[in-house]
C-alpha cells in the first residue's frame, strides 16, 4: 500500500467542509425509466458514477423532471447476476429517492444516510425543490479523513 495525500474535502481545497454543500457533487447524472439497465451501465461508466438517477416515466421533460429512484451499481450487479437482458430501468432502483438541502451538516446527512441504509443522497435546492447534485458515502468519507464529521455536529 503506497502513502498518498488525502483529498480535501469540497471542490475548494482547504476548505473546513461542515455543510452537505462543501463535498456534494454537483449536477445529477439520469436515465429515463424506459432505459435499458445496459444503457443504465454505459452512463454510469461514461461518467464515472456509482449512481444514478432514474427519471418517473411522466416527467422525462427538462425542467419537469420528477425522480422515481436511485439506482446503484450494486442494483446492476443484481441484474447481472439474475434478471433478463431486457429489463428496464423502471422500477429497478433499489434505493428510495432520499433528499437533503445543500445548508444540511455532514453530521446530520450521514445519519439519513445510515437511518435510510443507503449510500447517496439527492441535494436539492431549498427554493423550487429542483436537484442540484448528489451527496455519496465517498463524499462523506473524505470528510472522515480529515476527522472533520463530529465538528460538523449541530
Amino acid at each position: 500500500m503506497t502513502d498518498s495525500p488525502l483529498p480535501s474535502p469540497g471542490a475548494v481545497t482547504g476548505v473546513h467542509a461542515t455543510s452537505v454543500r462543501d463535498v456534494m457533487t454537483p449536477g445529477i447524472v439520469a436515465c429515463s425509466s424506459t432505459a435499458s439497465l445496459a444503457e443504465v451501465a454505459r452512463v454510469m461508466a461514461i461518467h464515472g458514477v456509482h449512481c444514478v438517477t432514474i427519471v418517473a416515466p411522466d416527467a422525462d421533460e427538462v425542467g419537469e423532471r420528477r425522480l422515481d429512484s436511485v439506482l446503484s451499481d450494486i442494483d446492476l450487479l443484481a441484474w447481472a447476476t439474475g434478471s433478463t437482458p431486457g429489463a428496464r430501468a423502471c422500477g429497478r432502483g433499489s434505493r428510495p429517492v432520499v433528499t437533503v438541502a445543500p445548508d444540511t451538516s455532514i453530521y446530520d446527512a450521514a445519519e439519513l444516510m445510515v437511518g435510510h441504509g443507503i449510500d447517496h443522497l439527492v441535494v436539492v435546492d431549498q427554493r423550487g425543490g429542483s436537484p442540484v447534485g448528489i451527496l455519496s458515502a465517498l463524499d462523506v468519507a473524505a470528510v472522515l479523513a480529515h476527522g472533520e464529521l463530529n465538528a460538523t455536529r449541530k
